[in-house]
């Protein structure tokens, strides 16, 4: 068993978005390196989203959030699907548990 010491706790933390749209509550993070998110930032903004944070994952959820009609989780594979670079991805719906790796591992 590993047990992480607690003042070594906040290095052990990824940072998670919290976020609501369409009634969905969710919190999604990732870990790795998405090489082309600060073009799809860019992209994303010129076309009126507003980040609230820096994080890689924000872009994500801005992705997704454009084809939510399909459902959750084909909006996170059409989302997926523009990002590029070394990364796995967790999201937590009220009722889901829904994790991705990028496809080259």
């Amino acid at each position: 068993m590993f047990v992480i010491p607690q003042q070594a706790l906040p290095l052990f933390l990824m940072p998670s978005l919290f976020s609501s749209f369409w009634r969905r509550v969710l919190c999604s993070g990732h870990n790795g390196n998405i090489v082309n998110a600060q073009k799809l930032r860019e992209e994303l903004e010129s076309s009126g989203s507003i980040f609230q944070s820096t994080m890689d994952s924000e872009v994500i959820i801005h992705l997704m959030a454009r084809n939510l009609k399909h459902g959750l989780e084909e909006a996170l594979v059409a989302a997926l699907s523009r990002v590029e670079g070394a990364y796995s991805f967790i999201m937590l719906t009220r009722d889901k548990i829904i994790a991705a790796r990028d496809p080259g591992v």
